[in-house]
């Protein structure tokens, strides 16, 4: 977790040290922040917003020279709520980077609000491939690795040494994406493991 977030600071200094940003200096940087700040999940976003504020801690609240203001918001685990928080923080906040995002299902909701608006978007946790396949932006950096190459060599190793098998995966977005994309159809979760040998 605190090495996701030290890349997405990085990200952002990175993001901001172009000759755009340097042609125009700003007088301060806005950062949006969409997070879980509630409910169970609630706990992992706690742990993202207290890792910002010690990083920025460590860069004297600046980067480049330039003040950092970040505002958090709870996107509820409601792709709905993450969409509506992010074009808050884009339209009312003006802010110049959307970061943040735990859940895939969640930042991609969120995603052609900030690629319409012009500005940046650093994803720290969601690991959805699409982000890094057709949905792919010249403002999207993700510090998140992608499900699927994890799931793709794991299919493969099972159908060589196995006929069948039941596997367990989370009941969300990203456990559901994952049969999705190397069965072609949804598989239930079986609260065992079932092995069969060729």
């Amino acid at each position: 977790m605190k090495k996701s977030l030290i890349l997405v600071i990085s990200a952002l200094a990175l993001a901001f040290s172009g000759p755009q940003a340097i042609a125009a200096k700003a007088k301060n940087i806005k950062i949006g922040f969409v997070t879980t700040l509630s409910g169970g999940p609630g706990v992992i976003g706690k742990d993202m917003r207290n890792s910002v504020q010690i990083a920025l801690d460590h860069l004297g609240n600046k980067m480049d020279g330039i003040p950092v203001e970040v505002l958090f918001e709870d996107d509820q685990v409601k792709p709905e709520v993450g969409k509506q928080k992010t074009e808050k923080l884009l339209h009312k906040d003006k802010v110049d980077i959307v970061s943040g995002f735990i859940w895939s299902h969640v930042v991609l909701a969120s995603r052609n609000s900030v690629v319409k608006a012009g500005k940046f978007l650093i994803i720290s946790n969601a690991g959805t491939s699409k982000i890094a396949g057709r949905l792919c932006h010249k403002n999207i950096f993700s510090t998140s690795l992608m499900m699927m190459p994890q799931a793709t060599l794991l299919f493969f190793f099972l159908h060589l040494f196995l006929r069948n098998f039941y596997f367990l995966t989370s009941v969300y977005k990203n456990g559901h994406y994952t049969f999705l994309n190397n069965h072609g159809a949804p598989y239930q979760c079986y609260m065992f493991l079932h092995i069969s040998l060729v």
